[in-house]
């Protein structure tokens, strides 16, 4: 089986010496392919379907936005989604990334803020008209940089079930008042029974984001989509459609989130 290269506008690839970075858009997939290289991927939406990794058996997958996932060099992968979800991939040399900070042999799993917002930042870098080159490049280094200099002794970070199942329900929660710019996010954490505080530090250690940033994300999201299918469509039909009460909202959360406005993402496009 062959990787499936996404057919949308949102597809966008760079490579330089040691480094190659791939945004897949959020559409369904199936892939399977050996690793030459090491690579991170970055889950910007929630994602779910099924994978097996060094010839593992097959097994059913879900993952959070925000959460990451790091391969060695050398491992067999497959992996198929109906949906799929925006999703980052940085694949790089590891004699230069062991330069850098000593890397390790295991599959590692997390969340962290810090690699969000580098990847947040990419995935900008990615869709501007003009881009960096070495802006693009230094930003893959210190991805990984950071993902390893906030590993735990044991090479992965412990998420328990019960944080998990609050978060996941939290999403869905979030995800079904989307529509909603009156809707508050204490609402959600008084129906999962919890303060907004105990939500907040549950949320942010699973998926390495605020539920505030999710929303943001998650309306910036459904505003791209909009913009790509409908290019007919006035952005402030756009924004009422993707949950903004007013189009200087969305404005605002586009530069936030793409350094861009929602004319300039229309153009770039």
């Amino acid at each position: 089986m062959e990787f499936q290269r996404p057919t949308s506008r949102r597809f966008a690839d760079w490579r330089g010496q040691a480094v190659e970075i791939q945004l897949l858009p959020g559409q369904g997939y199936r892939t399977s392919e050996p690793t030459t290289a090491a690579s991170i991927g970055l889950c910007y939406e929630r994602q779910r379907g099924v994978h097996s990794i060094a010839f593992d058996k097959y097994r059913d997958f879900d993952r959070l936005p925000g959460t990451y996932c790091s391969v060695p060099a050398g491992v067999d992968m497959f992996s198929e989604s109906e949906l799929g979800g925006e999703y980052l991939v940085i694949r790089y040399d590891t004699t230069l990334a062991n330069d850098l900070h000593p890397m390790t042999d295991r599959i590692l799993r997390g969340s962290n803020y810090r690699i969000w917002t580098i990847a947040r930042a990419i995935r900008a870098a990615l869709l501007s008209s003009q881009r960096d080159h070495n802006q693009l490049e230094e930003l893959a280094l210190q991805v990984i940089v950071a993902m390893h200099d906030s590993l735990p002794a044991e090479g992965r970070y412990p998420t328990q079930i019960e944080e998990y199942r609050i978060t996941s329900t939290g999403l869905e929660i979030i995800q079904d008042h989307l529509g909603d710019e009156r809707f508050r996010l204490s609402s959600v954490a008084a129906t999962l029974g919890l303060s907004q505080v105990a939500f907040l530090r549950t949320f942010r250690r699973v998926t390495g984001l605020s539920p505030s940033e999710f929303v943001r994300e998650r309306r910036v999201q459904n505003a791209r989509r909009l913009i790509e299918q409908e290019p007919k469509q006035s952005l402030s039909e756009v924004a009422f459609a993707s949950g903004f009460a007013h189009q200087s909202h969305m404005g605002s959360a586009f530069q936030r989130v793409l350094s861009m406005t929602p004319l300039q993402y229309r153009r770039a496009i």
